[in-house]
C-alpha cells in the first residue's frame, strides 16, 4: 500500500512520494503503514512530534485523511469525496436551492430568515419547503440522520 500512495501521479503530474521525498529532504522522513493507512512522517529538528500526512488505501481509492495530506492531494480529501457521492442522490432542483440559501447567507451576512424567504419568491416555493429541502440536502449530504 505505501507504494500505492507513493506512485499517486499529483495534478502537476509528479509522484506523491518522489514530492515529499524531495520536498523534505533536508529532514529525516520514514514512510509507515498500519492496516489500510499510510503515513509519512518529517521529523523536524526542535519539534515534539513529526509532522504527519496520513492517507486510507481502499482497493484502488487513495484518500486524504488529515490536514497535512489534504494540503499536498486535496483532491483526495475522503470528506469532500463522500459528500460529492452522497450530492449524487440529491434532485438537481434540491441542490439549486440548496446552493442558493447556502450562498446568499455566505455573501450577504443577513439572518437564514431572511435567505429561506427570497428563495421562496425565487424559486416560487413556500418558506417551510424551501427550509425542509434546505435541510434534507444538508443531511443527505453529511449523512445526518
Amino acid at each position: 500500500m505505501i507504494n500505492t500512495v507513493k506512485e499517486y501521479k499529483l495534478q502537476n503530474g509528479e509522484k506523491l512520494g518522489n514530492y515529499l521525498e524531495n520536498e523534505y529532504a533536508s529532514f529525516k522522513t520514514e514512510w509507515s503503514q498500519i492496516g489500510n493507512v499510510v503515513t509519512f512522517l518529517v521529523h523536524v529538528p526542535g519539534l515534539r512530534s513529526p509532522n504527519i500526512f496520513k492517507w486510507e488505501v481502499k482497493g484502488d481509492s487513495i484518500y486524504s485523511t488529515n490536514e497535512s495530506a489534504i494540503t499536498v492531494t486535496p483532491e483526495l480529501n475522503k470528506t469532500n469525496l463522500e459528500i460529492a457521492e452522497n450530492r449524487n442522490f440529491i434532485p438537481g432542483e434540491d441542490l439549486m436551492i440548496h446552493n442558493y440559501v447556502k450562498e446568499n447567507y455566505r455573501e450577504n451576512i443577513q439572518p437564514i430568515e431572511v435567505v429561506f424567504d427570497e428563495a421562496s419568491k425565487e424559486f416560487g416555493l413556500p418558506q417551510e419547503d424551501i427550509e425542509a429541502i434546505y435541510l434534507k440536502v444538508e443531511n443527505t449530504s453529511y449523512k445526518k440522520g
